[in-house]
C-alpha cells in the first residue's frame, strides 16, 4: 500500500472527531476563554531567563 494513502486512511478518524468536535461545541469548551481576557496582574508581561 502507498504510504501517503495509508497516512492519509489513518488521518481520517482524527480528522473527523475534531469535524464533530466543532459541530457540538466541545472545541470552543474546551478552549474557555484563552485569547479573549487579559492575563491576571501578577503574570509579568515580559518573562526573563536567568
Amino acid at each position: 500500500m502507498d504510504f501517503y494513502l495509508l497516512t492519509t486512511v489513518a488521518a481520517v478518524p482524527g480528522i473527523l472527531l475534531y469535524w464533530w468536535m466543532m459541530r457540538t461545541g466541545l472545541v470552543d469548551e474546551a478552549i474557555g476563554t484563552a485569547g479573549t481576557e487579559n492575563a491576571p496582574d501578577d503574570v509579568p508581561a515580559q518573562r526573563t531567563v536567568t
